[in-house]
C-alpha cells in the first residue's frame, strides 16, 4: 500500500498516494489507483450529516485487547479489530481513506474511524511508511437489499482501484463474487470480493502483487450499512485469509 507525500498528481507505478487536505504524511496500501486520505476535522459531522452521535456502551470484546469501531446513526453498526500488539492501529474518528482513479478521478472510500494493518511494514523510495491493509465504513444506503448494495459498492471499488497509470486501462481482476454469510452474532450479511492483480511493470519497492477488496453489507434498520476491507496480498506482512474472516465476523448492529 503506497503512501502519500504531497498533493501533486504525479505519475504513479504501484502507486503514489494523494493527500487531500491539511494532513501529515500517512501511508496507504500499494494499490492500483491513487490512494486518498482526507482529514475531516475535529468538528466534523457524522457521515449522515448530523452531529456526531454519543458514544455507545462498550461491548464485550471479540478479541483479547480488541479495538471496537462504531458507525454513525444511519450505519447503526459496529465492528472490532484485534489489539495494537497484533499490528492494528486506529485513526482519529474523522478520516476518509480510499482510492482515486479513472479519467474523471472518481473516488472509492471509507470514512469515520479507520483501522490500519501493519503500518510501517515497508518504507518506499520516498521514505514513506506503508500499511498492509485497512478497514472502515462506507456511506449507509437507503435500501432494503443488502445483497445488491454489497455488489454495487464492490463493483465501484474494483473499478476505481484497478485503473492503471494512464487512468484509462485496468489491471486484471477477478469477477466480483457475492455470498450470503453468517456473522458472529448469528445475523446474516452479504460479502462481495474481488482480487486485483497488479502488473509487474507497475510494481515498486513496496507494491504488492495483488490487492483484495472485501465489501460486507447488512440490514442495519432503516439503511444498509457497509464495511469495506482492503488488503495487500502476496507479501510477507499480508493479512491472512483467517484474519480477514475474523474481523468481518465481528460486524454487527450497534448495541
Amino acid at each position: 500500500m503506497n503512501g502519500p507525500a504531497s498533493d501533486d498528481r504525479r505519475a504513479r507505478t504501484g502507486t503514489i498516494a494523494l493527500v487531500l487536505g491539511a494532513l501529515s504524511t500517512l501511508a496507504l496500501l500499494a494499490a492500483v489507483a491513487t490512494a486518498a486520505v482526507l482529514a475531516l476535522g475535529d468538528d466534523a459531522a457524522a457521515t449522515d450529516g448530523s452531529e456526531r452521535p454519543p458514544k455507545p456502551s462498550v461491548p464485550k470484546a471479540e478479541f483479547e485487547g480488541g479495538q471496537p469501531i462504531y458507525g454513525d446513526r444511519l450505519q447503526n453498526v459496529q465492528f472490532e479489530v484485534p489489539a495494537v500488539d497484533t499490528g492494528w492501529t486506529l485513526s482519529s474518528p474523522d478520516y476518509e481513506v480510499g482510492f482515486e482513479g479513472g479519467p474523471e478521478t472518481d473516488r472509492a472510500s471509507v470514512r469515520g474511524q479507520v483501522a490500519f494493518y501493519r503500518t510501517g511494514w515497508c518504507t518506499d523510495e520516498e521514505g514513506v511508511e506503508q500499511h498492509a491493509g485497512f478497514v472502515g465504513f462506507e456511506r449507509a444506503e437507503k435500501s432494503d437489499d443488502p445483497e445488491a448494495v454489497s455488489k454495487e459498492i464492490a463493483d465501484h471499488w474494483v473499478n476505481i482501484t484497478s485503473y492503471r497509470d494512464d487512468d484509462k486501462t485496468h489491471h486484471e481482476y477477478t469477477d466480483v463474487t457475492t455470498d450470503e454469510i453468517e456473522l458472529g452474532d448469528g445475523e446474516s450479511a452479504y460479502l462481495s470480493r474481488s482480487v486485483i492483480t497488479i502488473a509487474e511493470a507497475d510494481q515498486e519497492k513496496c507494491s504488492s502483487p495483488e490487492l483484495e477488496i472485501d465489501v460486507l453489507s447488512l440490514d442495519a434498520g432503516d439503511h444498509v450499512a457497509t464495511v469495506v476491507l482492503a488488503r495487500d496480498k502476496g507479501t510477507s506482512e499480508a493479512m491472512s485469509d483467517e484474519a480477514v474472516d475474523d474481523v468481518l465476523a465481528t460486524v454487527r448492529k450497534a448495541a
